[in-house]
């Protein structure tokens, strides 16, 4: 009677394979995970920046500085604080808290999304805008998104890789 099975060179094969399909994909799919990620970053800011235009829409300005979160750096406030927009959600502009994936560092760098209401005449801009943005985008800056149209005498593409603006087109 023969028994039937593999043999132990007909495993070690079959485990080298396999080891080799996993060193191929598994760089891909660490890739595709850090899109995403920056994909989420770039929705997630254009969801902020819809509630911030509703509210402007409702109260005739964006929201000031004491209610659009604590400051995390030099008066930006930053999704690494526990109350960052929480304005847009006490008011239904928002369903749940606005933060980067990640969510690590610093209002002024890390990730995390920013967020800054500037006067009318910064920068040159003729009207009361805020300037909101994600830091860091893992795949490198969008150079279309990094700096707001019309300003002059300020760069923001230096520290931003994502951004927007109030009233774009203004």
């Amino acid at each position: 009677m023969k028994k039937r099975g593999f043999t132990l060179i007909e495993l070690m094969v079959v485990v080298a394979v396999i080891g080799v399909l996993t060193a191929i994909l598994v760089p891909a799919v660490g890739g595709l995970t850090a899109k995403g990620r920056d994909v989420r970053r770039k929705a997630d800011i254009s969801s902020i920046a819809m509630a911030l235009e509703l509210f402007m829409d409702k109260y005739g300005r964006y929201p000031t500085s004491g209610e659009s979160g604590s400051d995390s750096c030099s008066g930006w406030r930053g999704s690494d604080t526990a109350d960052f927009m929480q304005v847009l959600i006490t008011e239904g502009f928002l369903k749940t808290y606005p933060a980067d994936p990640i969510n690590t560092g610093g209002g002024c760098s890390g990730y995390c999304y920013s967020y800054y209401l500037y006067p009318v005449g910064y920068a040159g801009v003729p009207v009361n805008f805020y300037v909101l943005g994600a830091r860091i985008l893992e795949g490198g800056a969008d150079p279309r998104r990094t700096n707001v149209a019309g300003a002059t005498g300020r760069d923001w593409s230096n520290e931003f890789h994502y951004l927007t603006w109030g009233r774009e087109g203004y």
